[in-house]
């Protein structure tokens, strides 16, 4: 299996490309891969197994050295646009664009640009979010708009333990983006320059176009578009939520599935060429040619790319007669799409993909072996069962780690979804080819929206269902990787009967419980004072042990947004008990009151004033204490500006003595550029978390 053993180094050499930060110089596979060719030449070391790691060392270099090369290359093509002031771009439009809650989403690429009245070719891509009108809505991929450009570098808001969008980005080559308003763009036609890709993307358009034109609408439409053509941009929130917890969320995601359907009807419908001997291997290429045009038409995701370059080598292996190792394709399909784009080992659906099907192979055989029946239908049942439960043990430790969640039903999920999916896959298929005759085509359109509207009301069943998710899954990245050698353990244990793998499989077992205990414990003696970065709002926090208090404005909280941004970080920390503080409560009208109490004994509040721990902060919220005087200055450790807030600099210090002020996101932008330019002149020590990042202290237990 001389794939498997090649694309250990690649990956090596891919992660020392990601992490390091460094680019590594061509010189050095250059290098390498000339004393490869070099010592293969020679006789004695080619041939004799004695001096086989004369070449095996080199090889391994230069393949660490290739990923390495090729990843820090695809990462230097992520770079901010920079164009001149009063500079008139022409960018062409690369995808199709994502309509959101308020605006149009769009990803270009730019071609050109105009300066002092002379043209320049354009370099870069990025992200473009229109404001929302007849004019946004309508466009296409490969059209060209025009517009000034004023791009700003993404960025992470800051916040602990969240989802690094930046990196993202990064890895799809995107650094910089923008926001324009109705009349501030316009289309100035189509692209001349229609690639490969475009091409597929602008025949992907018509295809959905069908399925309108068929009378798809609504949800029924874009779990369709999903599942068939790999276009998820119709999804909606409740239909994602639905799908991902009753463990179904692989099939919206075409994979190999998908493209094992396609070769299947092709392997069919070219059934009688295999009759002649001299017309086998244009069946085979036929159906090469069929499984990467239906990769490219759906994105050529991580995914479908493996899918297809399996297919691809199991065919070539039958057109030459040879039975190839299933381990060695999997491995080769894994080499070529790292070598295509090394950036794909960043992304979490390659190692989905990949882990799945490599689990199917080693544990279906086995657990499909523990029930034989004579009925077709009650093995077929079982044969589903067995591929749930071994892609599962593959997969588990990833969706864990990534999502905080494990799909409870997902056997019943397959046994009903999967056979539903492929019908609809067949029944899509022949929409398109009976596309050209109405009456037909409106007549399949009309069975697939029912099968589409049946499998949505499976999966919403069996999300309704009790129990049907465990949620508010933690573990650490360790812990993954440990859950993982039990899994990699016990498979020799029980594969190659090595009974002496037992105790290192129970260890790692009492390793992973272990850590889990410990962290557990050091999370209820711990105490944290949190400003968050919520962009527009506030999020001041005190957490003490699994109870945490979050100050926010209920005016403009959102619920969802805020989980999203920091229900890792909470889970980090073991918070399940929370309470949430209107900060509206805080003004001026509310400064004499007692009604506002919090059930925490850890955390006083009273007046603005917030104690916590050895913490004393005030947080302000208007103009309350701009008239105030005071006899001495009041101690506090932190001073907190919100909302509207306001306080010179010469009043702050007659009124406070502190260590820093905080300038939290719910500022306008032109306070907090007032206040930031009083704080520089006085020479007060300041925090902007909207420029910084959330400002985390950590009293104890850190």
């Amino acid at each position: 299996m001389p794939f498997v053993r090649l694309l250990f180094p690649l990956l090596i050499g891919i992660a020392f490309g990601v992490h390091s930060g460094y680019s590594l110089p061509f010189l050095f596979p250059l290098i390498f891969g000339f004393l490869c060719f070099l010592l293969y030449g020679l006789k004695p070391i080619r041939e004799s197994f004695r001096f086989r790691y004369l070449l095996a060392i080199p090889v391994f270099l230069f393949l660490i050295s290739t990923g390495w090369f090729l990843t820090a290359q695809a990462l230097s093509q992520s770079k901010d646009v920079e164009l001149p002031d009063e500079a008139l771009l022409i960018a062409r439009i690369d995808n199709e664009p994502k309509e959101t809650e308020k605006c149009m989403s769009i990803r270009i690429s730019v071609e050109a640009f105009r300066h002092q009245d002379k043209w320049f070719a354009g370099d870069g891509q990025a992200l473009v979010y229109l404001q929302k009108d007849s004019l946004s809505k309508n466009l296409s991929p490969g059209m060209l708009i025009s517009f000034k450009p004023n791009f700003n570098t993404i960025e992470n808001a800051g916040n602990p333990n969240e989802f690094d969008y930046a990196k993202y980005m990064s890895y799809h080559m995107i650094a910089s983006q923008t926001y324009l308003k109705s009349g501030t763009w316009k289309v100035i036609g189509e692209s001349e320059d229609m690639g490969f890709r475009m091409q597929f993307l602008k025949l992907r358009q018509k295809l959905l176009q069908i399925y309108q034109d068929v009378g798809l609408t609504g949800d029924e439409y874009a779990v369709a578009a999903a599942l068939s053509l790999g276009y998820k941009d119709k999804l909606q929130d409740d239909i994602r939520h639905a799908y991902s917890s009753s463990g179904a969320m692989h099939v919206l995601a075409v994979s190999g599935l998908h493209v094992g359907i396609i070769f299947l009807v092709m392997q069919s419908l070219l059934g009688f060429m295999r009759r002649k001997k001299s017309l086998i291997p244009l069946q085979v290429v036929i159906l090469v040619l069929s499984i990467w045009f239906y990769a490219a038409l759906t994105g050529l995701s991580p995914s479908v790319t493996r899918a297809a370059i399996m297919f691809t080598f199991i065919s070539m292996g039958k057109l030459f007669g040879r039975n190839v190792s299933i381990y060695n394709i999997l491995a080769a399909s894994a080499f070529v799409t790292l070598i295509i784009n090394p950036l794909n080992a960043a992304a979490l659906g390659f190692w989905l993909s990949y882990f799945a099907v490599l689990s199917i192979v080693l544990f279906f055989p086995p657990i499909h072996g523990l029930i034989k029946s004579r009925f077709i239908l009650v093995d077929k049942l079982w044969s589903l069962v067995a591929v749930s439960i071994a892609a599962q043990i593959g997969t588990a430790p990833l969706t864990i780690y990534f999502f905080n969640q494990f799909s409870n039903y997902f056997i019943l999920t397959n046994i009903l979804v999967i056979p539903i999916v492929t019908l609809i896959v067949y029944l899509a298929m022949a929409v398109f080819v009976f596309s050209f005759i109405p009456i037909v085509a409106n007549f399949l359109g009309q069975i697939l929206a029912w099968m589409v509207s049946l499998l949505n009301t499976s999966v919403f069943w069996i999300e309704s269902l009790p129990a049907s998710v465990s949620e508010n899954l933690y573990m650490t990245q360790l812990q993954m990787i440990i859950l993982f050698l039990v899994i990699i353990c016990g498979a020799i244990l029980y594969f190659a009967a090595k009974r002496q793998l037992i105790w290192p499989v129970l260890s790692l077992l009492i390793l992973f419980i272990g850590l889990g205990i410990f962290r557990d414990v050091k999370n209820q003696t711990k105490e944290v004072f949190v400003v968050y970065n919520l962009r527009g709002n506030s999020g001041i926090n005190c957490i003490t042990g699994d109870e945490h208090v979050l100050f926010t404005d209920f005016e403009t909280f959102d619920v969802e947004s805020t989980n999203k941004q920091l229900g890792n970080y909470w889970l980090a920390e073991g918070v399940s008990k929370e309470k949430f503080v209107d900060l509206n409560q805080f003004g001026q009208q509310y400064m004499f009151t007692n009604l506002l109490r919090i059930d925490n004994r850890r955390v006083f509040l009273k007046s603005g004033f917030v104690g916590f721990a050895d913490i004393r902060a005030l947080i302000l919220v208007d103009d309350y204490y701009a008239n105030m005087r005071v006899d001495k200055p009041i101690c506090v450790d932190y001073l907190i500006y919100t909302g509207d807030a306001f306080l010179p600099p010469e009043k702050l210090n007659s009124l406070f003595e502190y260590e820093l002020v905080i300038l939290d996101a719910s500022l306008p932008f032109y306070r907090r550029e007032q206040l930031i330019e009083e704080l520089e002149n006085g020479n007060i020590s300041y925090y902007d978390v909207s420029e910084q990042g959330a400002f985390l202290h950590k009293v104890s237990g850190s």
